[in-house]
């Protein structure tokens, strides 16, 4: 990206006042024009807009599942998938980006408390977990159930829209 800065005197510089510079007789006075510097920055946020969706996490994208302990329904779950990149290097004002990927963002809420959790590298071994009916939820397996895409998007917007959360 190509950042034009103008460098011109500031006014709080001049602690509030405008900077008086001495003025010359006007037939010899020039045009001034203010000094240009260009800066090459890099991107402080990766740019998504070539990220493809991996389809390993198509059948749980934006997915409600009801969570069970011993066939009693204890809570539910919901399954976003995000891309997402880490930085490799730079400080300060640029960075290097990393490959991007899909992480799970998990949403739960378990006997009436709410946690959420992302998956980065795991994503696979979770993946096989919600295959076999699974949910881990700090330690303990939960039975999930996996509700279908009308009930997810009813129970995404009743239990998970932005400040609903119990």
């Amino acid at each position: 990206m190509l950042l034009a800065v103008d460098a011109k005197p500031s006014v709080a510089a001049a602690g509030g006042a405008a900077l008086a510079a001495p003025r010359s007789p006007p037939s010899t006075r020039r045009r001034r024009r203010p000094i240009r510097q260009y800066c090459f920055l890099m991107s402080l946020r990766p740019d998504f807009s070539q990220h493809r969706p991996d389809p390993r996490f198509d059948r749980y994208r934006d997915r409600v599942g009801r969570l069970f302990r011993s066939d009693r329904e204890v809570g539910l779950v919901l399954v976003e998938v995000h891309p997402y990149a880490e930085v490799v290097g730079g400080s300060l004002w640029w960075r290097r980006w990393g490959p991007q990927r899909d992480a799970l963002f998990l949403y739960t809420t378990v006997d009436g408390q709410f946690s959420d959790h992302v998956v980065q590298d795991a994503a696979e071994e979770e993946l096989a977990e919600y295959d076999a009916g699974r949910f881990w939820y700090y330690g303990e397996p939960l039975d999930v159930r996996w509700t279908g895409d009308e009930e997810s998007a009813h129970l995404r917007s009743s239990w998970f829209a932005a400040g609903r959360v119990p």
